[in-house]
């Protein structure tokens, strides 16, 4: 098995290293899932104002349990931040798990980096 894979584009390489590293060039944020019990409207609303915060969408509720998306500016304390804010207001964290993109998203998204091929004359 390969440990590293090249990404090519009509015959140019566009990227090359491993699913991990293609993966943190891709990104331009971080997704987390969020599960947590005992969260309140003051409390979810103070999330999109922690720095860093992208947005916070509420996906499912059942009971006193929210499943919550969360989309945080790479490389910010968002996350740190975000969940010690939830546990001064008393929620409890269930999980907490980060979102991998799709590899095909991956591709896109390093293609769209990289511009379209020159065509040649």
């Amino acid at each position: 098995m390969c440990d590293r894979i090249a990404l090519l584009d009509k015959g140019r390489i566009i990227a090359c290293g491993s699913v991990g590293e293609l993966r943190l060039t891709s990104r331009q944020d971080d997704r987390y899932w969020l599960k947590v019990r005992g969260l309140t409207e003051p409390t979810f609303q103070a999330l999109h104002r922690v720095d860093g915060v992208v947005s916070c969408t509420r996906v499912s509720q059942t009971d006193e349990v929210v499943d919550l998306r969360i989309i945080l500016r790479q490389n910010s304390r968002a996350l740190a931040e975000s969940l010690q804010h939830l546990v001064y207001q008393r929620a409890e964290i269930l999980g907490c798990t980060l979102e991998e993109e799709q590899f095909e998203e991956v591709f896109r998204s390093l293609l769209q980096t990289v511009g379209p091929t020159p065509t040649p004359r």
